[in-house]
């Protein structure tokens, strides 16, 4: 087990949430290395529910699917143009992926709806427009899920502001007050990605949230969502040796009953 991750509690279900940072656009001998250490970090967090962002290629999904063929998996359109999402699933969950994807996960006290979401980056006055209005769609389909029991909806909502005019903490804010309904989980780490190379000039970012319907937030295990990766490290170089190895965003870890 990964020092930074518990164990899953008992009789819980454990859902991952991962931007892998454009997985698939290297060469098949980089790209199958790289999956298989992604596979390790799925097996020792033991999840049921696994949603990854930023697929690049189709190749992908079967790569992962043969590595673990005790899941079943879908790709699907994220609201990020260009950008894929891939959901991979044990056998107490069910993909949906007519529309806007999401995850059915049995749990004992029912079913939960699980939405994936990766946000369109950029801070110009366009960029931060176009999130605005993609997650008022999404925040729409989530409301119309939680009729029916819990929803989740998990993702990289690229919180990054508006320029000069509004900041990425600001951004978060207007987040939180617009997902009406719905409770934002906090974070063991408040900061989730962190950029190398030509990125390294941007400040670390707190771009990955997820809320849940709040009438349900008490199937919770523990209130929070666990960060994996590269904030657990106080070293630099051991953080930026882990955005080379795997992806610049954290990992998200939610525990639900």
């Amino acid at each position: 087990m990964l020092s930074f991750v518990p164990e899953k509690p008992h009789g819980a279900s454990r859902i991952l949430f991962w931007n892998v940072e454009d997985f698939g656009s290297c060469s098949t001998e980089v790209e199958t290395c790289r999956a298989k250490r992604l596979v390790d970090i799925f097996n020792k967090t033991n999840p049921n529910v696994i949603l990854l962002a930023e697929i690049t290629h189709d190749s992908v999904l079967p790569m992962l699917l043969e590595l673990m063929p005790q899941f079943k998996g879908e790709q699907f359109p994220l609201a990020r143009r260009k950008k894929q999402g891939v959901a991979l699933v044990d056998p107490s969950a069910q993909i949906y992926t007519n529309g806007i994807a999401k995850v059915v996960l049995q749990v004992p006290s029912g079913n939960v709806s699980i939405i994936p979401y990766h946000a369109k980056s950029g801070v110009s006055a366009d960029d931060y427009e176009d999130r605005q209005q993609e997650i008022q769609i999404y925040h729409q389909h989530a409301l119309k899920a939680s009729v029916d029991g819990p929803t989740i909806l998990i993702g990289d909502f690229n919180t990054m502001g508006n320029g000069n005019k509004i900041s990425g903490a600001e951004e978060v804010g207007i987040l939180r007050q617009n997902m009406a309904g719905f409770a934002c989980i906090e974070k063991t780490q408040y900061e989730t990605w962190m950029g190398v190379d030509d990125d390294a000039c941007y400040p670390n970012g707190n771009f990955d949230h997820a809320f849940i319907s709040e009438a349900h937030i008490v199937m919770l295990d523990s209130h929070k969502i666990y960060v994996g990766g590269w904030p657990n490290f106080s070293d630099f170089s051991e953080r930026e040796a882990w955005v080379r190895q795997y992806s610049d965003h954290a990992f998200l870890i939610l525990d639900i009953r």
